[in-house]
């Protein structure tokens, strides 16, 4: 924690000195008493608790999403601080941080997929040459160009060996980083703004860089084997890019697309911010450009990004047990989690860095104004007096400057509270909808449930209820079906599928709006022409909806100047609004858009806003985040 230094040189009054105290305080409140969100058992709740607030103040993390499983059922998912510490945005258990290096976990699982799924590729085979993985020429004429340039024939040789298992456990031999790409830009004389592809990058390094050992004699830790080489090996065995394959494979198949993703996408509500600590004071990293390279360059060995939550749901798919089912075979994961080389120098199995005893597997990360630790424990492994044997732990905080040690030691922690806890057997949040749990995933589309051939021409669908009953109705704004109609309203069945006709019409062409909108529990039609009017001068109709999902009575009718090219019904408590939006030209007071009140008898009311923005505006669409429209 901060704190205050009184120098004798520069004495100040007791009124100074309050103040000064009252203005540290203020600053580092969040500190003192960070918020905390989520759930645990309990039997740890408590401890859990009061544990991830100490490490939070101790350490002024701003924000941190925590996570524990037991014999592969989730039992804590808690989150402390903030995702922006700025505006001081509270942390919830779902919200994403980046987890650096815990990313060559995922890659290694990617891998280890591509060893079942793909009878000619193991971890053992060359990665380049005739039998290679990565056997194109380029690749062998750039190490040979490399070793002729600098001197070194034997890297020949040394390369002609190298192999998968080599970069999976940081004994090929390669530098830490690729470092800056302009003088790769400039040497294949790639713009600026456009991407270098992973084959430049690889053949660069080849040329240019140095060997640092030969492969398998010694350890030492290499991003770029597990970045851009890994990222090439994953593409050459299964012919999909890296990211595409990790979704498709280990994502997906777990749910967690969606929930683990990297920095190259627009911030959403799911996206903590990145903090760093600069001149003493919290600094909020900029998204997306400050001190991130995306997967582009680092997501393979660093770039992934998530909750401890979503960690955790990999633990549980890799530990052998029923609950949840594996998404790879108990023998690809004693292979992946054993010590490869002997040695106490060599402490890395596959991607993980393995205890010596081998009763815990674990790998920390750091990078882009975030850090992480995952732990995985096996039967056997005493902690204070405690069998830690079947807990995976997972903390990710949004903060470049914690210690990683300090965070080794913390999730430990969690891990001995956890083991001591009196937890039943039938305890699991996973499968919870709660928020706090499992928030909803935007933008994933399920199975087809069904297909249709109708008739061409149909201009707008729109969906309403009457009780508990759903309907589709269908409009053509120009033409008519071969009965003459242009209306049809269906029930919706059960499944989704599309049921009976109730009502069809035949109305006047060029409505090229229907929305419908409740008021009580009667719900309205609003009809609504761009262009053009009726044959009694109008271009607005409101009609009663039946409770039989049939089209009643007309309620009201306007003559409202063209151009209005979209209507949209909202609420903000018990009041319903009509909004419309012109995408071309103004009303001859300068406006474009412009909000009334709906009366309680679905006639529209008072005009309550007009606005005059920038055309082009295309699609408005009401949503509701909490109380918030």
């Amino acid at each position: 924690m901060n704190t205050i230094k009184i120098l004798k040189k520069h004495p100040i009054g007791v009124s100074q000195l309050a103040i000064a105290f009252l203005l540290l305080l203020s600053a580092n409140q969040a500190f003192l008493s960070p918020p905390v969100s989520g759930k645990a058992h309990s039997s740890i709740e408590q401890q859990i608790d009061q544990a991830i607030k100490q490490f939070a103040s101790e350490n002024n993390v701003p924000g941190m999403t925590a996570a524990v499983s037991k014999t592969g059922r989730l039992v804590v998912n808690k989150a402390c601080g903030y995702a922006n510490y700025n505006d001081r945005k509270p942390m919830m258990p779902y919200h994403r941080s980046g987890i650096g290096s815990v990313s060559k976990i995922i890659t290694s699982l990617g891998i280890m997929k591509l060893t079942e799924e793909n009878p000619g590729f193991s971890v053992d085979q060359k990665l380049f040459g005739t039998n290679g993985v990565m056997n194109d020429n380029a690749f062998t004429a750039a190490y040979v160009l490399g070793s002729q340039q600098q001197n070194r024939p034997d890297w020949i040789n040394w390369y002609n060996n190298m192999t998968v298992k080599h970069l999976m456990t940081h004994t090929a031999g390669l530098v830490k980083n690729d470092g800056e790409t302009g003088p790769i830009r400039t040497y294949y004389g790639i713009k600026e703004d456009a991407k270098i592809p992973d084959d430049k990058l690889v053949q660069y390094h080849l040329i240019h860089k140095r060997l640092k050992f030969e492969p398998g004699s010694k350890a030492e830790y290499s991003n770029i084997g597990m970045g851009t080489f890994a990222r090439m090996v994953v593409l050459a065995a299964s012919g999909k890019s890296y990211g595409h394959y990790i979704d498709q494979k280990i994502f997906q198949p777990l749910g967690l697309q969606g929930d683990i993703t990297n920095y190259d996408h627009t911030k959403d509500d799911f996206d903590s911010d990145r903090h760093v600590l600069e001149g003493g004071k919290i600094k909020t990293l900029k998204w997306p450009s400050d001190d991130n390279r995306g997967l582009d360059r680092v997501g393979a060995a660093g770039g992934w990004a998530c909750s401890a939550r979503s960690l955790i749901r990999l633990m549980v798919a890799t530990d052998r047990l029923s609950n949840y089912k594996d998404i790879l075979k108990p023998g690809t994961l004693d292979q992946m989690e054993s010590r490869q080389f002997r040695g106490d120098k060599f402490p890395h199995g596959l991607g993980w860095i393995v205890d010596k005893d081998g009763k815990r597997v674990r790998h920390n990360g750091a990078g882009g104004g975030g850090k992480a630790e995952l732990q995985k424990y096996f039967p056997g492994m005493i902690s204070n007096g405690v069998d830690l044997g079947g807990i995976n732990v997972a903390v990710c905080v949004n903060f470049g400057n914690i210690d990683l040690g300090k965070l080794k030691d913390f999730a430990q922690k969690l891990a001995e509270i956890t083991a001591r806890g009196s937890i039943p057997s039938s305890y699991d949040l996973f499968p919870e909808s709660d928020p706090d749990n499992n928030p909803p995933k935007p933008g994933i589309i399920g199975s087809l449930v069904a297909g249709y051939k109708w008739g061409e021409g149909w201009s707008q669908a729109e969906f309403f209820k009457r009780g508990e009953q759903t309907y589709l109705m269908l409009l053509k704004e120009k033409g008519f079906t071969s009965k003459g109609n242009n209306v049809h309203i269906n029930k919706v069945n059960s499944n989704g599928t599309i049921g009976d006709l109730v009502a069809n019409y035949k109305w006047g062409e060029g409505w090229s709006q229907a929305q419908f909108f409740n008021r009580g529990d009667q719900t309205y039609l609003m009809l609504l022409k761009e262009k053009g009017y009726t044959s009694k001068g109008k271009n607005v109709h409101i009609n009663k909806v039946n409770s039989n999902g049939t089209i009643g009575d007309l309620v009201a009718s306007y003559k409202w100047g063209e151009g209005w090219s979209q209507a949209e019904f909202f609420k903000r408590g018990d009041q319903t609004y009509l909004m419309l939006l012109k995408e071309k030209g103004y009303t001859s007071k300068g406006k474009n858009v412009h909000i009334n009140k709906v009366n309680s008898n679905g006639t529209i009311g008072d005009l309550v806003a007009s606005y005059k923005w920038g055309e082009g505006w295309s699609q408005a669409e009401f949503f509701k985040r909490g109380d918030q429209t």
